[in-house]
């Protein structure tokens, strides 16, 4: 049992769209899903290798709780009804390998929760403070109004430890002098450049193997009238008959950037979009070197789990 479900709310799941960003081998995203039943769990992650596990996972788990319905053999600590709430839940489980920031509106949708549990070490090791920063303004950016966004980071110390192993998957920032934004810093940077606002704070003493010091995990919540401006433009747009090349550029948005070839929200005024933001995103600096089957998404889909 992951310690950190101990301290996570029904609130932040229950009958939600959820994004799980980082998966790993999908051990808490499905757990997740078994507690709390979301509407929606999407589950990414850059290593197909890993997804590959978290779907065997996902097969072995359903596989289990099938068997003990036909032999009415209660496990998992599940009551019959209970069995057939999670496997319900299991068939709302997608896995995806992906480089999740080398694509701005990649799902084309929106979550009611969004989770990032360790892993932001990986992306400020690999893409700096630049890759940090656009982790937050995304998920502020795919988070529907009110949504929640729960941030996990691992403490400085343990970017000493992975730095002074020189481990071969973090060649990029050349030194830890070039991050001038430290995880101390995260939740200032958010609440001072996204619409999301800090909620709770969960505290907790970590005594399993994987943690060797506290943990903190930071709830944020973003504002309920944040996308009001999204949504007025939203609606002259379904009854416009042509948009041209035109570009709402939102004002108060928090620091969110949008690109004109993602998005489906214009507005008859010239464009004055940063011409660094035209940038054709297969030129993404969100692509790690050696990984070149990463950069194609592979999308497992719901048929993929029998």
């Amino acid at each position: 049992d992951d310690v950190r479900l101990r301290v996570m709310k029904a609130e932040w799941f229950e009958r939600r769209r959820c994004l799980d960003i980082g998966c790993n081998e999908g051990v808490l995203s499905l757990s997740l899903c078994l507690r709390y039943g979301p509407e929606f769990m999407r589950a990414i992650d850059i290593d197909p290798n890993l997804i590959g596990l978290a779907i065997a996972r996902l097969k072995r788990l359903r596989a289990v709780l099938q068997e003990d319905l036909r032999n009415a053999n209660l496990s998992m600590n599940f009551t019959a009804e209970g069995q057939k709430r999670a496997l319900e839940s299991l068939k709302r489980v997608r896995f995806q390998s992906s480089n999740w920031l080398a694509h701005p509106r990649e799902f084309k949708e929106y979550f009611e929760t969004v989770t990032c549990f360790s892993v932001t070490k990986w992306i400020h090791l690999n893409w700096g403070d630049q890759g940090i920063r656009d982790l937050f303004r995304k998920c502020e950016t795919t988070l529907q109004p009110g949504g929640y966004f729960i941030l996990e980071p691992q403490p400085w110390k343990s970017y000493l430890m992975v730095w002074k192993k020189r481990d071969a998957a973090v060649p990029a920032v050349g030194s830890l002098r070039n991050l001038r934004l430290r995880p101390r810093d995260f939740q200032a940077w958010i609440e001072n450049n996204t619409c999301l606002t800090l909620v709770e704070v969960l505290k907790f003493n970590e005594t399993e193997k994987m943690f060797k010091q506290p943990r903190h995990i930071y709830v944020f919540r973003k504002k309920e009238t944040s996308n009001k401006l999204l949504r007025d433009i939203q609606n002259r747009v379904n009854t416009s008959k042509s948009f041209g090349n035109f570009l709402l550029i939102p004002e108060g948005g928090g620091g969110s950037e949008m690109n004109p070839q993602d998005t489906e929200l214009r507005e008859s005024r010239p464009l004055n979009t940063p011409s660094s933001l035209l940038q054709n995103f297969k030129s993404s600096p969100y692509t790690l070197p050696n990984m070149k089957s990463v950069e194609a998404s592979h999308f497992f889909k719901p048929w993929d789990v029998s």
